[in-house]
């Protein structure tokens, strides 16, 4: 029996290490990515990951997700504890990473979104259908990685445009060319007066105080842009403006 229970302790430890071994791999793929001391958005920050495609080895995953707000957009993703070159070791948010279950494959996606961004460099336009209302985007794409977005989206009754400015790489995993940005944006009534939508909201008309600010809060807004296009259909989908 005690040779038995040996066997198996023997066995269920080497099962437990085969986790505890498997090393995974990260690259960060925004800029100046905060990096905290516990998987929260609360938590303290303990350093910054400057540059994107920065290689990391990925610890830990939180056990659940959070959402985040970013602008006027919710995301939802668990966070992960990096550990870069035992220079800065915390976690960050799954919005701002690409895992990875090897060295190699890591390193490769780096190399194809090299390779990818000398490539395709200029201006491009995008109409995203993958939401209820269809967004126009105006894309212009740099060797080092940036990308100028601008965007426009009719929604019912009002019409939103953004502008910003953020990061192209290619996700070796997903295949797929993916962006992310930050934007400002522009929401401009369309069918309703600026009056209207302030009674719609609230129920009375108005006084010129009320309108001056609603107007100011609603005009201007800060976004978060992130779409991804499959590698197969990038050039049926992504059009080059010349």
């Amino acid at each position: 029996m005690n040779n038995f229970k040996s066997a198996f302790l023997f066995i269920f430890l080497v099962f437990i290490g085969s986790f505890v071994i498997a090393q995974q791999y990260g690259l960060i793929i925004a800029e100046n990515v905060n990096v905290r001391k516990e998987s929260s958005s609360k938590s303290k920050i303990v350093g910054k990951i400057i540059k994107e495609m920065t290689l990391v080895k990925v610890e830990d995953k939180s056990w659940d997700t959070e959402v985040i707000e970013f602008g006027n957009k919710s995301i939802e993703n668990y966070w992960y504890q990096i550990n870069q070159e035992d220079k800065i070791k915390g976690w960050v948010y799954g919005e701002f990473i690409i895992l990875f279950n090897s060295l190699d494959s890591a390193k490769e996606c780096i190399k194809q979104s090299n390779d990818f961004r000398q490539k395709y460099t200029g201006k491009y336009s995008f109409s995203d259908h993958s939401n209820y209302f269809m967004t126009y985007y105006e894309l212009e794409l740099f060797d080092n990685g940036k990308i100028n977005i601008y965007s426009n989206c009719v929604e019912g009754d009002h019409i939103l445009e953004e502008k910003g400015e953020g990061r192209f790489y290619v996700n070796t995993r997903s295949l797929t060319f993916n962006v992310y940005g930050n934007m400002t944006g522009e929401f401009s009534p369309d069918s309703y007066s600026w009056e209207e939508y302030f009674e719609l909201a609230n129920g009375h008309k108005p006084t010129k105080k009320e309108l001056d600010q609603y107007i100011k809060e609603k005009s201007v807004y800060k976004s978060h842009c992130s779409f991804s296009i499959p590698l197969e259909k990038l050039n049926e989908l992504l059009i080059h403006l010349k």
